[in-house]
């Protein structure tokens, strides 16, 4: 799964879908779990999938691997609140900013210390209020209840 990522953000797309697909392979043989300190499983792989194609500049594929899929709870919560940050990293990419917030308050629900921390959700969340996408309203308060530091509000 990592290997898929670092080679959609190398831009490497063919080789990115094939670590995805030897992942998603061997994932289908084994239970969701924690090996050797990373969860794996094929919920992991389904995430990674839609983290492979935001890096491939694909939101749209990004969504479709996400849609009607909740992450189980057995997940890691970092994990769980990772797909929610893509979901609204997706969203903001084709121009539905109201869902943005959704997902990251999804997110931040999850696993409130990951959002504080996570560069992608500032990026985001400040590309938003530039680009005059959303309520800037209810970007601060959002930025604000999840403790996002050197947010300007």
């Amino acid at each position: 799964m990592r290997a898929a990522v670092t080679a959609a953000r190398a831009g490497l797309a063919d080789r990115a879908q094939d670590h995805l697909v030897e992942a998603r392979t061997v994932a289908a043989r084994v239970e969701e779990g924690i090996y050797h300190g990373t969860a794996f499983g094929p919920g992991s792989v389904r995430i990674h999938e839609v983290t492979l194609a935001l890096d491939l500049d694909a939101p749209e594929v990004a969504l479709a691997a996400a849609a009607g899929w909740v992450p189980p709870r057995h997940l890691p919560a970092e994990r769980r609140s990772h797909f929610y940050v893509d979901i609204g990293r997706a969203q903001f990419r084709i121009g539905r900013h109201e869902a943005v917030l959704d997902a990251f308050d999804i997110a931040h629900t999850i696993a409130p210390e990951h959002i504080r921390a996570h560069p992608q959700v500032k990026e985001t969340l400040t590309d938003m209020r530039a680009c005059g996408g959303a309520d800037s309203t209810a970007i601060s308060r959002f930025a604000a209840q999840a403790g996002i530091a050197d947010f300007s509000y």
